[in-house]
This record gives structure tokens, C-alpha cells and sequence, in this order.
């Protein structure tokens, strides 16, 4: 009697945990932004809140894909987004059409017209920054549309918010991609 208790119990036990863990992952988009915290815990940035310095300005040039010229109050300031890794030569084709892309973008975006940057490295008339345009955070548009690769190691010493904006971002690619591969999966069948 008291066996065939225990083996009750413990298969109730079993049970339970089997049901917390699917009703886990059904709940799984409200969690989240758990794991967006936890992106931003692992690379360093969750006890940094500080606020950026900003600069504002007009862009006057494009160099690459992730660089321009900015003028501000009569001076120049060259001006990189934040987070990405330059592509090392010589690129392959796909990494060839993305940096037209990304120059495309920066020129229809920068060129001649107003931007802020969120200043997260100066060096001299060098910036690293989040640039925003017309309200646009550039950074973000960059990682939401695959035209550059994220760097986490590169936005370490950026505000917890911001890094959680970028995690976030990534986060909600990688997602958008995987379900845009199922709909090719079950056009394809």
C-alpha cells in the first residue's frame, strides 16, 4: 500500500513539473525580456545608467556604409556607428551588395540633413555612436534590416538601456528570420 502511494505521488510530482514546463513555454513571449536582462547581465552592462553625451549636427559626407562627416557649430567630426565590425576585405559578394546597402541607407538617412549622435567613444574629431536621424535610431534600423553583424563586446561600455535596446533588437531579428524561414519551409512543400 504505502509503494503504490509513493509511486502515485511521486508520478503527480513528475506530472506537475511536466505542466509548469509547458505552461513555461507557452509563456515564453512574455519572458522575453528575461532573457533580453540576461544578454545585458552577460556582457556587462547592467550596473552602468548613465546618460550619453549628444552632439548634433548635419552630415555632409558618407565614407562607408557605417561612417560619415558631421558638422557641428563650424566644426567637423567624423562620426562611426556603434556595434558593428567593419568588414574585412576582400568581401564576398553578399557582403559586397550589404555595404552598398548600408551606404545607401546612410546617404538617404545622414547626408544633409540633421542627426544627433549619442556619443559612446571620442577620440580627437573621431565619434563611436548611436545616431539618430530624423528620430531613426540608425543602429537599430541597421540590425532589424541585416545590413551589418552585431558585436555585443562593442557596446560594453554603453548605458544598460541602450544595450538592452540593441540585445533586444538582435533578439527580435533572429526571430523574424527564423519565422520568415518557416514560411519559405511550408511555401516550399
Amino acid at each position: 500500500m504505502f509503494y503504490t502511494l509513493h509511486r502515485i505521488l511521486k508520478l503527480s510530482i513528475w506530472t506537475l513539473i511536466a505542466l509548469l514546463l509547458v505552461w513555461l513555454y507557452r509563456q515564453r513571449e512574455a519572458l522575453e525580456p528575461l532573457w533580453v536582462w540576461y544578454d545585458v547581465y552577460d556582457n556587462g552592462g547592467i550596473q552602468n545608467s548613465e546618460q550619453l553625451p549628444r552632439i548634433e549636427g548635419k552630415g555632409i559626407n558618407i565614407y562607408d556604409g557605417h561612417t560619415f562627416q558631421l558638422e557641428s557649430s563650424n566644426r567637423y567630426y567624423n562620426v562611426r556607428l556603434t556595434g558593428f565590425a567593419s568588414p574585412e576585405p576582400p568581401l564576398s559578394g553578399d557582403e559586397l551588395q550589404r555595404e552598398l546597402r548600408r551606404r545607401e541607407v546612410l546617404k538617404e538617412r545622414v547626408f544633409m540633413k540633421p542627426v544627433s549622435v549619442d556619443i559612446t567613444y571620442s577620440n580627437q574629431n573621431s565619434y563611436l555612436g548611436i545616431v539618430y536621424a530624423n528620430g531613426t535610431n540608425l543602429n537599430l534600423l541597421y540590425l532589424t534590416n541585416d545590413l551589418s553583424r552585431f558585436k555585443p563586446e562593442f557596446v560594453k561600455s554603453t548605458p544598460r538601456d541602450v544595450q538592452y535596446r540593441f540585445f533586444s533588437a538582435v533578439r527580435w531579428h533572429k526571430k523574424q528570420a527564423h519565422e520568415k524561414g518557416a514560411e519559405v519551409a511550408l511555401h516550399s512543400e
